[in-house]
Order: C-alpha cells, then sequence, then structure tokens
C-alpha cells in the first residue's frame, strides 16, 4: 500500500480505467477533471478536484497551481490526446510538480504525426497500409492515383478540427467521387490529413498492443489484446475485446518499433490483421497516454498504470501474474449499437452475439467494487427519460402544467404561442421568462488562429454577397441567449443607431407577426445599432436588430475601443436578427439552415463565440 497519491487528468472512460487500475493497487488517487460532477468522476477509488479543460492549454495553469499546494512531485497519468500535447510543450515548467515520462519533444511529434509514423515503422519492417497525405495544395485525383479504393482518410497530427467538421476520428470512403464531395469545403489550413488503403479484413481482426517504457528504454511492461467489436464500424473505438493469443506478433513488433524509435512512457500500437492472414498491419500509435480499453490489461494480470507508478517513484517493478482465464473487456452501450447494427446487416446472428459475451468479463462503467459511475449514469438516463415522458404528458394534458412546471426546461414552460400572444398585446411574459432570458452564461474561444466566431446564438438563416462583403444573417428565436459577442480581435470604429419606426396596426406590422424573422425586410425594425470594427483582414460590422416588440439593444463598446475576439459586444432584449458582414476575401465555413422556411426545433443552433463562421489568411 502506498502514501504517494497519483494525478490522472481527465476523468472520462480511459481516465476511468487509470483510476480503478491504480486504486485497487493501493495507490491513492486524485482524478483532475473540468467536470469533476460526471459519472466516470465519481468512482470510490479517487478524489475528484476541478480543473479547467483538458484539452485547452488553460489546464497548464491548474496543473501548476495544483502543484503548488503539494509537498514533493507526484506522478502525472494522461488520458487524453490534447493533454499529451499540451504537457509536453510546457513540461520544464510541469516536471517541477509532476513525474511523467514522455518521448521527447521531436520523436513526441513524428510518433504522433500518422505520416512520420507510416514511414517510420516501414523503415524498421513493419507493414503499414499505402499512406498519402492531403492538403490544401495537393490535387485530390492526383494524389488518390496510387491507392486502391476504399480509403479512410483522418487527420495527420489531431487537432480537433476534423471531428469538429465531420463528427468523426475518421472517414470511410468509397470512391473518389464521394472523396471531393466530402472535402469539398474541409478546411485544409486547420489540420492536415492523410489517406490510407482500407484493410477490407472484419473489424475483429483488429489487435493492439499496450507498452510502458523506463528512460532507459526498457519496456517493463506489455500485453496484447483483439478487438472483437467497434463502434462506429471501421473506424471506431473499441466496443468489446479480449486479450490476444499468445502466438500473435503484435507485441514483438511493436517494442521493435518502439525499441528504434528510443520511445519512453505510455503508449500503444494497434494493428489489423491483413485479409489473407499473413501478416500483421500497423495503422494506429498512441503515444504518452493510456488506451481507451486499458482497463483489460489490469484484468488480465497486467496492471500497466500500476508499473508505471512504481517507475515514476523509483520504486522496483513487480512482476505481471497473467490470468490463467482470459478476461474480456465491454463497453455496454456501444457494443450493443455495434452488435445491432451488425445483426441488422447480416453479418452477425442473435445466437452468436449470446455465445460471444459469455465468460468473464469486465465492464467499462460498472463494477462490484466500484458501482458509484454506473449508477450515477443510470440515473442521468432515468432523468432524461423521466423529462421526456413528463413533455408528452403535458402536451396532451396541459392542466399538469402549473405543479410541475420548475422541473421543465423553459422550452416547455413558455410555449411559444403563449409568448407570441403576451407580445402581441404589448406585455411581457412571466417575471421567471425574463430572468431566463436575460442569462449570461461564459463562453471559451476556439484556441486557433484566423477564425471567425458567431457573434450570437442563433440559427444561420441566409449567406449572400452584397457590395463585395460576405452577409451572414443570423436568426434568434426566444430560447437563444441574447449577449452578443466580438467576431475578431479589432478596433471599434464607429457605432451607429438606425431604423425605421413601425406604424402599428398597419398591413406592414402584421405581415410581420407572420415573418417576423425576415433581415430582407429591414424597414420593419425600428432599431439598428451598427458597430463597425477594423481588423486585420480589414472592415467587419456586426447589425443588432431588434422587433418591433422591444426596440430596446445595449452596445458595451464605444469608437476607439481596443476589443478581442469573443468579448461581450452588447444585447438585445427579445430581438431577432443579429448580421455580421465580412469581407469577400473570407472562407464561410457554415451554411444557412432556414433560408426558404421557418425555423424548427430540430434546427441545430450555432453558439456566440464559440461556433466558426469564417476561417482567414492573412
Amino acid at each position: 500500500m502506498s502514501t504517494t497519491p497519483a494525478i490522472v487528468l481527465g476523468a472520462e472512460i480511459n481516465g476511468l480505467g487509470v483510476i480503478r487500475a491504480l486504486g485497487r493497487a493501493g495507490v491513492p488517487v486524485i482524478a483532475l477533471s473540468s467536470d469533476p460532477k460526471q459519472p466516470t468522476a465519481r468512482s470510490r477509488f479517487c478524489i475528484s478536484k476541478r480543473c479547467a479543460n483538458e484539452r485547452t492549454e488553460e489546464v497548464v495553469e491548474s496543473l501548476l497551481t495544483y502543484g503548488r499546494t503539494l509537498k514533493g512531485r507526484l506522478p502525472l497519468f494522461l488520458t487524453m490526446e490534447k493533454s499529451v500535447a499540451i504537457v509536453s510543450r510546457y513540461r520544464e515548467e510541469l516536471q517541477a510538480f509532476y513525474l511523467f515520462k514522455l518521448p521527447s519533444a521531436d520523436k513526441l511529434a513524428k510518433l504522433n504525426d500518422k505520416l512520420e509514423f507510416s514511414m517510420l515503422a516501414s523503415t524498421h519492417g513493419i507493414h503499414v497500409p499505402e499512406t498519402i497525405a492531403l492538403g490544401a495544395d495537393i490535387d485530390i485525383t492526383q494524389a488518390t492515383q496510387g491507392l486502391q479504393f476504399p480509403i479512410v482518410v483522418k487527420p495527420r497530427i489531431k487537432t480537433g478540427a476534423f471531428e469538429a467538421h465531420f463528427g468523426a476520428r475518421a472517414l470511410f470512403i468509397q470512391d473518389l467521387e464521394t472523396l471531393r464531395e466530402r472535402f469539398n469545403d474541409y478546411p485544409w489550413n486547420e489540420e492536415p490529413l492523410l489517406a490510407q488503403s482500407f484493410i477490407a479484413s472484419a473489424d475483429s481482426e483488429i489487435y493492439f498492443t499496450l507498452v510502458y517504457y523506463d528512460r532507459e528504454g526498457h519496456c517493463l511492461a506489455s500485453f496484447s489484446g483483439r478487438k472483437l467489436r467497434i463502434w462506429p464500424p471501421r473506424t471506431g473505438n473499441t466496443a468489446y475485446a479480449e486479450p490476444a493469443n499468445a502466438r500473435t506478433s503484435t507485441i514483438e513488433q511493436t517494442c521493435t518499433l518502439f525499441d528504434n524509435a528510443g520511445f519512453t512512457g505510455l503508449g500503444s500500437l494497434e494493428f489489423k490483421r491483413s485479409l489473407d492472414g499473413q501478416s500483421f498491419i500497423a495503422i494506429e500509435p498512441t503515444i504518452g497516454r493510456t488506451d481507451y480499453q486499458n482497463e483489460i490489461a489490469t484484468a488480465n494480470g497486467v496492471n500497466i498504470p500500476y508499473v508505471a507508478y512504481r517507475d515514476l517513484l523509483g520504486l522496483k517493478a513487480q512482476q505481471a501474474i497473467p490470468r490463467k482465464a482470459p478476461v474480456k473487456w465491454r463497453d455496454v452501450g456501444n457494443d450493443q449499437r455495434s452488435a445491432q447494427q451488425a445483426i441488422a446487416e447480416g453479418t452477425l446472428d442473435r445466437h452468436a452475439y449470446r455465445q460471444s459475451l459469455k465468460g468473464e468479463l469486465v465492464q467499462s462503467l460498472y463494477a462490484n467494487d466500484d458501482r458509484r459511475p454506473w449508477m450515477y449514469t443510470q440515473r442521468q438516463k432515468l432523468v432524461k427519460r423521466t423529462k421526456r415522458a413528463l413533455y408528452t404528458t403535458f402536451d396532451h394534458i396541459p392542466w399538469l402544467y402549473t405543479p410541475f412546471q420548475s422541473v421543465l426546461p423553459p422550452q416547455e414552460r413558455w410555449p411559444a404561442h403563449e409568448i407570441t400572444a403576451s407580445l402581441r398585446q404589448h406585455q411581457l411574459p412571466r417575471e421567471s421568462f425574463v430572468r431566463y432570458f436575460t442569462r449570461d452564461p461564459e463562453r471559451k474561444v476556439p484556441n486557433k488562429r484566423g477564425i471567425i466566431v458567431s457573434p450570437t446564438d442563433g440559427v444561420i438563416r441566409d449567406i449572400f454577397q452584397r457590395d463585395n462583403k460576405v452577409v451572414i444573417d443570423i436568426s434568434m428565436n426566444f430560447y437563444d441567449i441574447h449577449m452578443q459577442r466580438v467576431p475578431i480581435d479589432g478596433t471599434v470604429v464607429q457605432v451607429d443607431e438606425c431604423g425605421h419606426k413601425p406604424i402599428y396596426g398597419s398591413d406592414d406590422e402584421r405581415g410581420f407577426f407572420e415573418d417576423p424573422w425576415s433581415f430582407e425586410k429591414d424597414y420593419l425594425f425600428p432599431v439598428q445599432k451598427v458597430t463597425t470594427l477594423s481588423t486585420e483582414i480589414g472592415e467587419v460590422v456586426v447589425r443588432q436588430i431588434s422587433s418591433i416588440w422591444a426596440r430596446r439593444i445595449e452596445t458595451f463598446v464605444k469608437p476607439g475601443d481596443k476589443v478581442t475576439i469573443g468579448q461581450r459586444l452588447g444585447k438585445i432584449f427579445l430581438g431577432s436578427t443579429v448580421v455580421i458582414e465580412l469581407p469577400a476575401s473570407v472562407r464561410v465555413v457554415v451554411e444557412p439552415q432556414i433560408k426558404d422556411r421557418r425555423r424548427r426545433a430540430s434546427d441545430q443552433p450555432i453558439l456566440g463565440a464559440e461556433t466558426i463562421l469564417a476561417v482567414y489568411t492573412t
């Protein structure tokens, strides 16, 4: 039993596996997470503490602040790819308070760059898929001539732009036409990509090797496993895994590569067996952190986090004692989704699925000796289901509305027809609605250069060009946050007030109620405040436009002020529209949603200061 705590940065599923591995070995664990109340951070094996977002550089200040309270240097375990890059960048400052092993900065960059990794693996005799680079200056048709479709496209170095754009870690592409279509509007300058030939063998032919290397480059622990199912298919995460057959050569190949690369610390290498079954092909490295399914190694007697913990403290490594009976690892939700799709496609039958679940296994969330993460997850699900049931009930039984009003979200507390009727009579809705309407949460601007963020919440109604400018028209409804933000760094040149007073009771006013969101009918808006900014790309204009009901706009900036992206610019009370005018040189990365129709509940709103509208180069 050790008395020296370990620090785990990130307490999601990956982090929970590390927490349990260390906690069961008698190590006190402190989990640093931006959301210490998430179910996976509630393990009985750890104390959860709040830190800044683990995926941004803000976490460095949290680590330094917490480190100054420690009496000695503590082992630090990383569980997220972005955290590895950040800690590596600030390793000199952090090493004053924490113990961790990472490859040198240049080795880390090469191993994390999948194109560089592919070339390195080939140099040492490791089979890799045929790989090419993709970029803004590379002709896709010409570059892919040597590749046989289908292919997999993924980032060379993950920055988050690819996943934010496509909602996936990698894309399976069937043909060249699909490739051109999917990447027609991709922001190439943010995240260069690569394309690899797809290995056509089944998802159950994916193998992985988890390792830990000490500072001298000796492999102190290794474990090889096999993925039985993944989600989503072809390009997703592990959903169900088992220990690999001892005769597989993945450990030997992983050690060959990492030995020659001068690797140190935690890592893993993923392979896929070739279609003929004669070789293993390396497809994905994980460097500097634990892997998603790392708990399977601990369950089978190879506690890699504990080996790393002892090594970091200068203690002698304990000999691993592998279990005779293999133990499988399962992410229940993802495995059920994967199996259901396979059954629907006819590649798996229900009997085979039930048979695959036999034998001893550990779950990613539930554990007999640590049930709280699972219990809190079930509570979250129950709350969501209950709310959904209440919404349905209230739609059909309005007299139940008042007693349960406090548990409903604002959209259900104040139906649109109630608000519209009140405003037609120039009355405000209930006081509680006004309090909700004027909320002003903090927002985090994406940590990227050359971006223009949305000045407000809402849905994009239209994008068009006028007077050599790109105009983006953003519609707000009553439930959007009505605080406006500065879209780009610059200086306020002027703030003008303009607009036209409506004639109450006119045909125009009645028409406005039928179509209250039309920017083209700006003569119906009594107030506009137009803020003009001087920026590095030229003049940027933000128009705050109120409705005929409110006529109240506040602007917090004045001419001569230097403003920064994401800063509060002003707010509209019950306003309807914000318009941003940009130089024609920018590249817009969003599309209109409601150009020819009214807004629907299913429309995906953009967020002020967080959604990127356009990108530019200087």
